[in-house]
């Protein structure tokens, strides 16, 4: 199982790195929001302390909950946008916040699935999906003296 601390830096960096460039310039000036979102990149594991661990949480079901409520909020923005009402602003970020919370829980399931079985088409399927595949970072540093 990879470690809390190592979802939330690899998929934070990895996140960090596909967000806009007008996102990026507000998360500069708003980093302990960029840090709370990327909290969200451990949501997976609550489950943990529950016997249905990496079956609910760890399912794709999940991650198109989360998309289908940004789609939500991104149609409503785009009904009431002609008005530039605060509103409007307010569900251009939940329309964000759900998509990024869906993609860090997507990478999270995608770095969990070398750890052992997930549900993924849980509760649909009850089948645990597994593949054998690790990460393995291996730094050479012979050429230091």
């Amino acid at each position: 199982m990879t470690w809390s601390t190592t979802h939330i830096a690899i998929q934070s960096f990895i996140f960090w790195k596909f967000l806009p460039e007008k996102r990026k310039e507000f998360f500069r000036t708003h980093k302990v929001l960029f840090f709370l979102l990327s909290i969200a990149a451990i949501g997976p594991d609550f489950d943990a302390f529950f016997t249905f661990h990496r079956t609910y949480t760890h399912s794709f079901f999940i991650v198109a909950l989360f998309w289908l409520i940004a789609g939500i909020f991104k149609v409503i923005e785009q009904l009431i946008e002609g008005s530039n009402s605060p509103l409007a602003l307010k569900m251009n970020w939940s329309s964000f916040t759900f998509l990024a919370i869906g993609w860090l829980w997507l990478m999270h399931i995608i770095l969990d699935f070398g750890w052992g079985p997930l549900g993924l088409f849980y509760p649909f399927d009850n089948h645990q999906y597994d593949i054998d595949w690790y990460l393995i970072f291996d730094f050479d540093i012979s050429w230091l003296p």
